[in-house]
């Protein structure tokens, strides 16, 4: 039926987002018309292409987050998801910042997958950070308490996390205030790492470091950070470190009402960026042009990987 057994199609529903963090790619976009980004959506899934994907994803704002609270739009996001688990597609991902109250609207949708059977092939995708993700510690402590709640109650699905390779979390790890084993253990939860990235607000990385100033790494904290958890530790998959085989092969965006595809993503660098897009969407370190996946490879080369 596949013309490849692993191959991702991902839709983002809408650019703008309700939580407001300052490293966000999508920081600053304006208020979209909810209502057309999902019937557009809806139609996404009819096209004839769909059957040549067994996995989809749902990213872009927040949905979880008072973004699905009206009538309307409640009725026609899970209009969509209704449609979606009446495909062939085996694997569901799902993402959600977890730092609000669950019992508003994510644990009701969960419940809804659950009348479905498929709690079990959705992947709810999250993000952690040790700096810049959350506000204040109570966010902190509410994300974590998010996380063993959904544990509790939907056991079998499965969590993910990304986490940004930030200086400041990187440095955590180097310093041992952040133990990745214990974080994976505690919250049963695998780890997905990307890059920094200037993103849609900055015009680029040098202005996006005034405001936050260890997001972008040094080379330097990367190799440290490489060699502490692969060479001495074996706490990181340096086979599969920010490798865009983890990354949907086509994703289909919506801007000002109107449809765009970004395809062929896992021979790029995955980026979907804005028509007429002038500022410089910039990732990696701040004080070399390199790209993160080269050091890696060169690394893997040196040790012999």
């Amino acid at each position: 039926m596949y013309k490849n057994p692993n191959k991702f199609v991902q839709i983002e529903l809408w650019k703008d987002c309700s939580i407001g963090c300052k490293f966000c790619c999508n920081k600053g976009q304006p208020k979209s018309l909810k209502k057309d980004c999902l019937i557009e959506s809806l139609n996404i899934l009819d096209e004839p292409s769909m059957i040549e994907f067994n996995e989809i994803g749902f990213i872009g704002g927040e949905f979880f987050n008072g973004e699905i609270s009206s009538d309307e739009i409640k009725k026609l996001f899970y209009e969509l998801f209704e449609k979606v688990f009446n495909m062939h597609f085996d694997k569901i991902y799902i993402t959600a910042a977890l730092i609000y109250d669950l019992n508003l609207n994510l644990i009701p949708f969960l419940n809804f997958c659950k009348k479905f059977e498929k709690i079990s092939q959705i992947i709810l995708c999250t993000s952690f950070d040790t700096k810049y993700r959350f506000k204040s510690l109570d966010d902190v402590n509410l994300w974590k308490n998010n996380m063993k709640i959904l544990k509790k109650q939907f056991p079998e699905l499965r969590l993910h996390t990304e986490i940004i390779l930030t200086e400041a979390y990187m440095q955590s790890v180097l310093k041992d205030e952040f133990n990745i084993l214990n974080f994976e253990k505690e919250f049963q939860t695998s780890i997905d790492y990307i890059e920094p990235s200037s993103g849609l607000y900055y015009y680029d990385k040098q202005e996006c470091a005034k405001e936050l100033l260890d997001f972008f790494p040094l080379k330097k904290t990367f190799l440290q950070f490489l060699k502490k958890t692969t060479i001495e530790n074996n706490l990181v998959n340096i086979d599969t470190l920010l490798s865009m085989e983890l990354r949907s092969n086509r994703l289909y965006y919506i801007v000002n009402n109107k449809r765009f595809i970004a395809d062929n993503r896992r021979l790029g660098d995955g980026r979907c960026e804005l028509p007429n897009f002038k500022n410089k969407y910039e990732t990696g370190f701040i004080d070399s042009d390199e790209r993160m996946i080269d050091v890696i490879n060169n690394f893997k080369e040196l040790i012999g990987f």
